[in-house]
């Protein structure tokens, strides 16, 4: 089950950047689009390594179910934001997968192979929550 959570979160934060990557502005507009497209483009490859797993793994994976439980997560996010309100989000977005990915990291029925691919993806998020800490100081 946890990986099925790892899809949708993964699907949710992707949607999110790809948003933020297409809306945002401001005096530092070329950075912050850089970084929103290079994020939607890691959690994209992240998202794809996670389905593709659970389809290896003979699980059953419905991806409209998942996708359209990104879209109902991402109802609450308002289309416009200011892009310091876009970090502070992508930081909660980033925390979760982190919690996620730890979860999915304490269940035994896993296999190593599948611990490390969630610990890489566990891995670049903190990486991103370092430098949207940075980004938001």
């Amino acid at each position: 089950m946890s990986l099925d959570l790892l899809a949708t979160n993964l699907r949710t934060t992707q949607l999110f950047y790809h948003n933020c990557h297409n809306t945002v502005n401001g005096i530092a507009f070329a950075s912050d689009h850089s970084f929103f497209g290079d994020a939607y483009a890691a959690v994209e490859g992240d998202y794809d390594s996670v389905v593709e797993r659970l389809i290896g793994l003979e699980k059953e994976v419905n991806l409209s179910q998942i996708n359209a439980k990104a879209a109902t997560l991402l109802q609450h996010v308002p289309a416009q934001l200011e892009p310091s309100e876009m970090f502070k989000l992508a930081l909660g977005f980033e925390h979760q997968l982190v919690q996620t990915c730890e979860k999915c990291d304490k269940d035994s029925s896993y296999t190593a192979g599948t611990r490390n691919l969630v610990g890489a993806i566990a891995d670049a998020a903190e990486v991103r929550i370092y430098k949207i800490k940075q980004r938001i100081k």
